[in-house]
């Protein structure tokens, strides 16, 4: 068994599947773990001692603390340790978990609030050749994976244009549009920016962008509006079709291309074909990752300079959109 550390008691570390019980598609930590069967929760981390509390008597973790710190300053020994704190405190945790040399760490995105600290913390942990894992989760989608196998290999033909709509900062969620993209069409560069929305945060607005791969293939990032609903969707036209990934992944949808039964000698799109996605087994397959990282030396499918890449072109897009425009409060 794997001995592992969650920082932070919140959603991501468990709480996304606190009513879910022994659930095999878990949208957690903790319940990924638990899942899988070959890792301990043997400690967690969180100041909130009520918080900290629920989640020792729901995962049934027998040691709790309120800092990082003070297990650090113990000399506490762990195999994995999973950073689900507030972005605001990556960096720190980030530190006192390279201090505590694990084999491993797996941290929520982003890495952390400030580019310069994640490139230096990136820096640290390549050099300590300490396995630092970043999730963004749809690098684990089996059902993504798929979908970047069969653009690699050309079954859908050439790219012709990329549709991505988030909502909810561009930092929040657009950095997973943004990783996702990365994922499948290569590094992006940006074009232009649009001018930000403020639909949840203020210090991280939702900004349409407008970017391409090295290969020229125009990708609009649009924008919706977090207090209407939740929205992360992407369409690619290609030469032989178009996907679409809907509700977050949990749907996809295909169309191909044939003959027209309607004009003799033109090509047209056929019927869409929905398929279910299988993001709610990303989570497994990441944690899952984890032990092969461990046991046989796998690279990971989503590291620290992955996570570097993102920020820096969140960055890019914010100076953009701030120095051209005035945040707009959409309702």
């Amino acid at each position: 068994m794997l001995d592992v550390l969650i920082v932070g008691c919140g959603n991501m570390a468990g709480g996304f599947d606190a009513s879910r019980p022994d659930t095999p598609t878990p949208f957690s930590h903790a319940g990924a773990y638990r899942a899988h069967g070959g890792f301990a929760l043997r400690a967690c981390v969180d100041p909130d001692r009520e918080k900290r509390e629920a989640f020792q008597l729901r995962w049934q973790v027998d040691a709790g603390y309120d800092s990082l710190r003070s297990i650090a300053e113990q000399g506490m020994h762990f195999d994995v340790i999973s950073i689900c704190s507030p972005t605001a405190f990556h960096a720190d945790d980030l530190r006192w978990a390279l201090e505590m040399k694990p084999r491993l760490v797996f941290c929520e995105k982003p890495l952390t609030a400030k580019l310069q600290d994640s490139l230096t913390l990136a820096s640290q942990y390549r050099q300590a050749n300490l396995p630092l894992m970043l999730n963004y989760t749809r690098r684990f989608d089996p059902r993504v994976r798929e979908l970047a196998r069969q653009l690699r290999q050309g079954e859908w033909g050439n790219i012709r244009s990329v549709s991505a709509t988030y909502n909810k900062g561009l930092y929040n969620n657009g950095s997973h549009m943004l990783d996702l993209l990365a994922m499948l069409l290569g590094p992006l560069q940006l074009v232009a920016a649009g001018a930000p929305i403020i639909d949840m945060w203020p210090e991280d607005p939702s900004i349409p962008a407008l970017l391409q791969n090295k290969d020229g293939v125009p990708i609009t990032l649009n924008c919706g509006h977090a207090g209407d609903y939740s929205l992360f969707e992407l369409e690619l036209v290609t030469q032989h079709g178009t996907v679409k990934m809907e509700n977050g992944g949990l749907d996809w949808q295909e169309r191909r291309a044939g003959p027209s039964a309607t004009f003799a000698g033109y090509q047209s799109l056929g019927p869409a074909h929905h398929q279910p996605g299988s993001l709610g087994y990303a989570a497994l397959t990441a944690v899952t990752e984890i032990e092969t990282v461990l046991n046989h030396g796998q690279t990971p499918s989503c590291h620290a300079e992955h996570g570097v890449a993102v920020q820096v072109l969140c960055e890019s897009i914010r100076t953009q959109s701030l120095t051209n425009n005035l945040p707009s409060e959409k309702t």
